[in-house]
C-alpha cells in the first residue's frame, strides 16, 4: 500500500471500541481483566479508569496500579467557563458512555467523548436540577445521584427525582454499585474531619446504612469505583496538593495501597470505559516496497509489516509486544520490532515480522489486520490490502512468504 501522511489525534479516524447500542438490545460484555491487572487485558475490548476533576474541568485517563494520570482534554474547548465544576461521573452498561455531572452554573447530566473529553448537555431542555456530588449506574442500567439525599435520574429528561434523604448526617462524595446491585457511597467531610464512613444506600426509601468507618483518614474523598474483580478503589486529597488512589475492602471498611496521583487533580468522578482506537490504516503497509502485497500462505517465512511515523504520530510509543498481524493474532517473530527510516522522510518508522504460518491467512484473504496499543495502553489497529498467491510455481520454489 502507498501511505499517506496521517495527523495523529485530527484526520486519523478514532473510533469507540463497543460502541453505543440500542435500547433492549443484548448489553456489551462484562469487563474481563484480572484481578491483578486493573488497567487492560489483550482482549478485544481494552478498558481504562476515566476520571473529571474540577481543576481543570476535563476528562482524564488515570492508571489505577501507578496513579499517573493523562489528560485528554477540556469538557468544553471552546469556553472554559461552559462546563465548570465535574464533579461526578458514571458509565452506563448498555452503551459504555461516560456521564459527568456537573454542578456549573446549571446543574446538569453531560455525555462526554472518551477521545476528545467533549461534552454535550444530556438533555438541553432540562431544567435546572440540584446539586450533586456523586452518580452510579445500576446493573440494570437505571442512573442514580447522590448528594445528602438519593435521586433516580431519568433517562429521557435528565430531570432528578428525589428518593429521600441518606440521614444519618451522610453525605455522599462518590458512589457506586457492586456486581451484585447494592449501592456503596463513601462520605464526603471537611478537610479537617479525620473519620470518613463507607455506606450502602437502600435505593427505595434512600437510607444509607454505615458498613464502616474507614481505618484510616482520606481526607476529602473524591470519588468510588467497583473494578470487575470486585476491588473498590477510592479517591482522595489530604491537602492541596496530596491527592491519592486506594483500596477500600467493601465488607470492613479497611483502606489498603495509598499511592499519590501524578501529573493530574483529584477524580471527583471515575468510571471504566472502553478505550478509543486510533485507526492507523493509512501508516499501515504489509510488505513495504510492494502495491499488491503477495503473500502465500503456505509459506514457512515471515511477513514485513512496517507503520509509518508522522510529525504526529512517534511509532516509538508503540509497545512492540502488544502487536499482532491477521486473524490467527499472530505475535511478533523477534524480541522487538524495528524502528528505522523505511520511506526515507526523515522520520523513524517502525517494522515488525510475523510468522505467515501464524496469522491465520488464508488462500482468497484481500485484508490483514494489525493490532497493538501506545505504551500508555491507547489502542491502535489498521488493515492493509494483500494477494494471495497459490502455494505452488513453476519450479516448486515458493517466491513469496
Amino acid at each position: 500500500m502507498k501511505h499517506m501522511p496521517i495527523l495523529f489525534g485530527i484526520l486519523a479516524a478514532i473510533v469507540l471500541a463497543g460502541g453505543c447500542q440500542q435500547e433492549g438490545s443484548t448489553p456489551t460484555e462484562p469487563l474481563s481483566l484480572a484481578v491483578s491487572s486493573l488497567v487492560g487485558a489483550n482482549g478485544p475490548t481494552t478498558y481504562l479508569l476515566y476520571g473529571v476533576n474540577t481543576v481543570d474541568d476535563g476528562l482524564s485517563i488515570i492508571d489505577p496500579l501507578t496513579g499517573s494520570v493523562t489528560f485528554i482534554g477540556p469538557l468544553d474547548p471552546d469556553d472554559d467557563t461552559h462546563f465548570t465544576t465535574p464533579v461526578a461521573m458514571a458509565v452506563r452498561h448498555y452503551c459504555n458512555t461516560i456521564h459527568v455531572w456537573t454542578n456549573s452554573a446549571v446543574h446538569q447530566l453531560l455525555i462526554v467523548d472518551p477521545c476528545t473529553g467533549i461534552a454535550t448537555v444530556h438533555t438541553p431542555a432540562a431544567p435546572d436540577q440540584p446539586s450533586m456530588q456523586a452518580l452510579a449506574f445500576a446493573p440494570y442500567d437505571s442512573l442514580f445521584a447522590l448528594n445528602y439525599s438519593l435521586y433516580a435520574i431519568d433517562s429521557g429528561s435528565g430531570v432528578a427525582y428525589e428518593i429521600g434523604s441518606l440521614g444519618s448526617g451522610f453525605r455522599a462524595g462518590g458512589a457506586d454499585f457492586d456486581a451484585a446491585g447494592v449501592l456503596y457511597a463513601l462520605e464526603l467531610t471537611p478537610l479537617e474531619a479525620v473519620e470518613q464512613r463507607l455506606a450502602t444506600v437502600d435505593l427505595t426509601t434512600g437510607t444509607a446504612t454505615i458498613v464502616a468507618t474507614l481505618s484510616e483518614d482520606i481526607g476529602v474523598a473524591g470519588s468510588i469505583v467497583f473494578h470487575e474483580s470486585g476491588t473498590l478503589i477510592g479517591s482522595s486529597m489530604t491537602s492541596n496538593t496530596e491527592h491519592w488512589l486506594f483500596e477500600i475492602d467493601p465488607l470492613t471498611g479497611v483502606v489498603s495501597n495509598m499511592r499519590p496521583l501524578v501529573g493530574g487533580s483529584l477524580p471527583q468522578g471515575m468510571g471504566f470505559a472502553p478505550a478509543c482506537v486510533i485507526v492507523i490504516t493509512e501508516s499501515l503497509d504489509i510488505k513495504p516496497g510492494s502495491d499488491t502485497n503477495p503473500i502465500n500462505p503456505k509459506s514457512h517465512g515471515v511477513i514485513p509489516v512496517a507503520i509509518y511515523g508522522t510529525a504526529e504520530f512517534d511509532v516509538t510509543q508503540i509497545d512492540d509486544q502488544t502487536l499482532r498481524f491477521g486473524p490467527g493474532e499472530a505475535p511478533i517473530t523477534h524480541r522487538h520490532a524495528h524502528i528505522e527510516d523505511v520511506d526515507g522522510d526523515g522520520i523513524m518508522d517502525l517494522v515488525a515480522h510475523f510468522r505467515t504460518q501464524e496469522t491465520g491467512i488464508l488462500a482468497g484473504d484481500t485484508e490483514a489486520c494489525l493490532t497493538g496499543a501506545l505504551l500508555d495502553g491507547m489502542p491502535i489497529e489498521g488493515c492493509d490490502t494483500i494477494t494471495t498467491v497459490p502455494p505452488d510455481v513453476p519450479g516448486g520454489v515458493s517466491l513469496t512468504p
